[in-house]
């Protein structure tokens, strides 16, 4: 599973992806995540399609939400997926 999680560098988010991307680290031996500097206020999570049969799906998106994920609300939203 490959998960890019794109951060706000303007805002310093930086510490907040790192912390959710050890989270997901942890919980999940078979995920990869890359963490990629944004701009505009930026905290979305995505999963990463396999370019073949499915595309790209947001996970979660600080511009839709208006907010930060809650403790282990990504670690909640991955865990279901694999279920």
């Amino acid at each position: 599973m490959e998960i890019r999680i794109t951060y706000c560098g303007i805002w310093n988010y930086l510490p907040k992806a790192q912390v959710v991307a050890s989270e997901l680290k942890r919980n999940f031996t078979d995920i990869n995540v890359e963490l990629v500097k944004g701009s505009g206020g930026v905290f979305d999570v995505v999963l990463l399609g396999d370019g073949y049969n499915e595309g790209d799906r947001i996970l979660y998106s600080k511009t839709i939400t208006k907010r930060f994920p809650y403790d282990d609300e990504i670690f909640h939203i991955v865990a279901k997926l694999l279920n």
